[in-house]
């Protein structure tokens, strides 16, 4: 086995590890077993997915594991083969990373390696310093036109953040919503990952923000990930 291929399995191995850490990876398991599993549970619309990760400062390098191991879980559970993605990072601005269609979740894994062991950081501007943290408005601009107005209701396009909840500009992030909100080929909104804790409670925040896709918006936090795919999953595939 090359040192690479090693290397590639040790990683997918600890991010798979850090995801079961939320002490959920079994009930997926569950879950997608009672569905059939495979393509059979896979949506027949087309279907597409817009990603965004926070990779800002707050991240550490674990939980853009467990965060990866989540993207994994989504595109398995939710993508038919050869359906589009986008994925983007982010923090005070996005940058796209893949665009195109996937056949399996085992193409993104370079990617995500690169990513995880990435800086966490934009590199600075010359000329003018831009201020650090995570801006989720930015990120909601960049994926607007990457949704297809096709108006069809055959088009079903899932949107999938994965953050902590931090945001310095949650006034902005309401006005991008707004005008992304208008797009109704977005099924479903899924913030995940969302602190929850004491003063770090971000989630009534996030849903404030983003408040603008009303019913199509899901917020979960650490603790009830598998709740959130399940509504994910169920949305691209047009059962609520």
């Amino acid at each position: 086995m090359s040192q690479r291929l090693t290397t590639r399995l040790r990683h997918r191995t600890r991010t798979r590890t850090a995801f079961r850490g939320l002490a959920i990876s079994s009930a997926l398991a569950a879950v997608s077993g009672s569905l059939g599993g495979g393509c059979a549970s896979r949506p027949t619309s087309k279907v597409s997915l817009r990603a965004g990760m926070d990779v800002s400062q707050s991240q550490s390098r674990a939980e853009r594991e467990t965060l990866c191991g989540l993207l994994d879980e989504v595109v398995s559970r939710c993508l038919p083969s050869g359906s589009d993605l986008c994925l983007w990072t982010f923090d005070r601005e996005p940058r796209k990373l893949f665009a195109g269609p996937l056949a399996k979740p085992e193409e993104l894994h370079q990617v995500e390696d690169e990513l995880i062991l990435g800086p966490s950081q934009s590199p600075p501007r010359k000329g003018r310093p831009l201020p650090t943290g995570t801006f989720v408005a930015p990120m909601l601009e960049a994926l607007l036109p990457s949704i297809p107005a096709t108006n069809s209701p055959q088009e079903r396009v899932g949107v999938l953040l994965l953050v902590d909840g931090e945001d310095w500009d949650r006034e902005r992030t309401h006005r991008a919503a707004t005008i992304l909100a208008r797009r109704q080929e977005i099924r479903a909104i899924w913030v995940a990952g969302v602190l929850t804790d004491g003063e770090l409670n971000f989630r009534e925040a996030v849903e404030g923000s983003l408040s603008p896709f009303g019913d199509r918006l899901i917020v979960s936090g650490t603790y009830d990930l598998k709740q959130g795919l399940e509504q994910f999953e169920a949305r691209l595939k047009g059962e609520k």
